[in-house]
């Protein structure tokens, strides 16, 4: 009877400690378990920081529940979402997962490095980000592929992201949502400042082999040289710019223009812009330079607002158009 007893008290104890580790597994984050069907929940600060250090989970789903402010998170303490090192080293780590913010905001997202590539809330993307506002992020740096949302969006989607009142600085590849894009951005928009050296604007730096429609920037936007209001560069034959406009202000030195500082390749359709264009070299209306590769169609500035007569300089001709 004995044996019997104790062995039933210890079956008992097996069962409820696999239970509390069953249970245990189940809440990590705020629960949910990672799959489309039943993402991982984050309702708190500590939680969408936990997601950085979990390099296993980046391939997951995420749903954010709640509001969050990430104020407590200042200089480099925030655990940025996936890994950037350099240009096709085996040590880069994306995020590959899906982060449907569920309509909610993160504010106040700051983070202050020198010598350091990849910053935003995710350094490098390949996966999908959705409906999510971000309020008041402030970045202070000098390196490449800096963004608010993401460093570097190699592919997938942004869908239905907003920035708000962005303070943004960095060196090369600089923009208020991405530093550089390489896939599909739709219905996005930023404003507040966005300071750079070398492709700067105020959505994106770089536009690559990537689509970007039905967006808008109203950000003031800053740089030395391919500075645009919308995107500072495009280079890939694919790039496209459709039924978008900026309205910020932008200053430069060198392809300085009202929605993007130079259209290198790929079309920009149906686009307006009507910031202050201030420049010194190939400064237009709409785009600073525009390659003889590169096409414009059913777009407009406005000449009062921009202070430019035109809408930029063609390579085809040296010439103002």
């Amino acid at each position: 009877m004995y044996s019997l007893r104790k062995a039933l008290q210890i079956s008992l104890l097996v069962v409820f400690i696999f239970c509390f580790f069953t249970l245990t597994a189940q809440a990590k984050y705020g629960g949910g378990s990672r799959t489309a069907e039943d993402p991982y929940l984050i309702k708190t600060a500590e939680q969408m920081n936990a997601i950085g250090v979990n390099l296993a989970d980046w391939d997951k789903y995420f749903k954010l529940i709640e509001d969050i402010d990430l104020s407590n998170f200042t200089g480099t303490t925030f655990n940025i979402i996936s890994q950037w090192v350099e240009w096709g080293s085996l040590n880069n780590q994306p995020f590959a997962g899906v982060f449907d913010g569920n309509g909610k905001t993160i504010s106040n997202f700051s983070y202050n490095s020198t010598n350091e590539d990849g910053i935003g809330i995710f350094a490098y993307v390949k996966g999908r980000i959705q409906n999510l506002q971000l309020v008041n992020p402030k970045i202070v740096g000098d390196g490449w592929n800096v963004g608010s949302l993401a460093g570097y969006f190699e592919e997938g989607r942004v869908v239905n992201c907003y920035v708000r009142n962005a303070d943004i600085s960095g060196g090369v590849y600089v923009g208020g949502l991405v530093g550089t894009s390489d896939g599909l951005i739709s219905s996005c928009s930023t404003n507040g400042r966005v300071f750079g050296d070398l492709f700067v604007g105020g959505l994106m730096g770089l536009l690559g082999d990537s689509l970007v429609t039905n967006c808008y920037s109203t950000a003031a936007v800053a740089g030395n040289q391919n500075v645009g209001g919308l995107v500072g560069t495009t280079d890939n034959e694919y790039s496209t710019i459709n039924d978008s406009y900026a309205i910020g202000a932008v200053s430069g030195n060198i392809y300085v223009g009202g929605l993007t500082g130079l259209l290198s390749r790929g079309a920009t359709a149906k686009c307006y812009s009507a910031g202050k264009v201030s420049g010194v070299q190939y400064a237009g209306g709409l785009i600073g330079y525009i390659r003889v590769l590169a096409t414009v169609w059913n777009c407009f500035w406005d000449v009062e607002a921009s202070g430019q007569p035109t809408i930029g300089w063609k390579a085809s001709h040296n010439n103002c158009v």
